[in-house]
């Protein structure tokens, strides 16, 4: 069995607008494999990329995760490499990539909540 390497449990995120609040993002749980590709599909505007961010930690203004956890489980000393693709609708031949290395301790795991 495949060990996880993010864990996202019951993440909100949402858009503090000037009079109400925008839930983009709304009790997602989601386990993403070690050595696995995870595909997130939906609609356009169903919070696919803003999901992604919240994974990276980097929401813009004003956005914010008001609920949940985001764990990374990486091993000691061991720089992992994570690769978040979006493919859009409008283009499908045009492939956007995030490329990211995370290094962390096991027991001592990163992780950002609200």
């Amino acid at each position: 069995m495949q060990e996880n390497i993010f864990e996202i449990k019951d993440v909100v995120v949402e858009y503090q607008l000037k009079k109400f609040n925008l839930s983009a993002v709304n009790h997602v749980n989601l386990n993403i494999k070690r050595g696995k590709i995870t595909a997130l599909v939906g609609e356009s505007g169903s919070g696919k990329t803003t999901l992604a961010t919240a994974l990276l930690n980097c929401i813009s203004s004003p956005g914010k995760i008001t609920n949940g956890e985001i764990l990374y489980l990486g091993q000691e000393d061991v720089v992992e490499n994570v690769i978040i693709a979006i493919i859009t609708n409008n283009n499908i031949s045009k492939l956007v990539g995030i490329g990211l290395s995370v290094n962390s301790n096991p027991g001592n795991s990163s992780s950002f909540t609200s």
